[in-house]
């Protein structure tokens, strides 16, 4: 055997070992799968540390430890993609108590990052923001908690979870502040990736309110009509957020109420994926395929 057909086996041996060692590590590295299933993720043993020194920070009354309650809470968030769904329970339970925390208003630090990051958390953070906006203790209710309030319902919509477009619809259309209308409205911009279906619905619900204060603006030329300058004020405040969330849903530049009325007669019926209205619909989420029968 020749010298040169020793080194050309020897090259194809490692090429080989090469190839098996690469699968090998592939095969290690792969998540465990049972039933079609990956196995969930090990308790992230950061974790119960940081929701300790949480508990002492929302505890302390005078909030000298609010800066690092922030931190925490912002780390909490990031590692939310990687938690498995006890560690994901435990950690938005402890975000809902931070709001027990007895702070003044221009100490809410703690409370925006503990709303920031519930926005996160996906449906699980977002029943937990409704009950923060929703309010039923009335504890934000004053003038001076308006900011708060505005902060946690933007916070609310962000994740865009279908079962609470209609309590955010209902805000924006009902609530007797505008800035909560207006930033309600904003708000709902976020679901214009969802199916045309519930699109169309905040679409329409929109337009119809905004037209409707819009008469009421103009109703009446007496200066002194105390109920025409709250639609004008009203209007004043909505208008361009609310604009701004049909284009995103529609996918319209319009700056008229009278026009988007007109627009959504003429295209409520029409299919808007076909049409390119809105945003691209989220794709369904893959299930694991059934094992074949035999």
């Amino acid at each position: 055997m020749t010298a040169k057909s020793m080194t050309a086996k020897s090259m194809k041996r490692a090429t080989i070992l090469l190839s098996s060692l690469v699968l090998l590590g592939g095969l290690i590295a792969a998540p465990v799968v049972q039933g079609g299933k990956p196995t969930p993720p090990k308790d992230n043993p950061e974790v119960p540390g940081m929701l300790k020194d949480l508990k002492s920070i929302v505890k302390d009354k005078k909030g000298r430890r609010d800066a690092d309650g922030e931190r925490i809470l912002d780390k909490l968030a990031t590692l939310y993609p990687t938690l498995n769904t006890k560690q994901k329970k435990s950690i938005v339970k402890a975000m809902g108590k931070v709001f027990s925390a007895k702070r003044k208003v221009t100490e809410v630090g703690l409370l925006l990052a503990a709303g920031r990051s519930l926005a996160e958390f996906e449906e699980a953070g977002a029943k937990v923001l409704s009950g923060l906006v929703e309010d039923k203790k009335r504890r934000w209710r004053k003038k001076e908690w308006l900011d708060l309030r505005a902060e946690l319902l933007r916070y609310f919509g962000r994740p865009a979870i279908a079962k609470y477009a209609e309590q955010l619809l209902d805000l924006a259309t009902r609530d007797k502040d505008d800035i909560l209308r207006a930033t309600a409205g904003e708000s709902l911009g976020k679901y214009n990736k969802h199916d045309q279906k519930l699109r169309k619905r905040i679409t329409e619900k929109l337009i119809k309110e905004l037209s409707a204060i819009y008469n009421q603006s103009k109703a009446n030329v007496d200066p002194r009509d105390y109920t025409r300058k709250t639609y004008e004020d009203r209007y004043a405040a909505i208008v361009d957020p609310w604009m701004a969330t049909l284009t995103k849903l529609t996918s319209q530049k319009l700056r008229d109420p009278v026009a988007w009325l007109k627009w959504w007669n003429k295209n409520k019926g029409k299919n808007w994926d076909k049409k390119g209205y809105g945003g691209k619909p989220k794709p369904a989420k893959k299930t694991a395929a059934a094992p074949a029968k035999k």
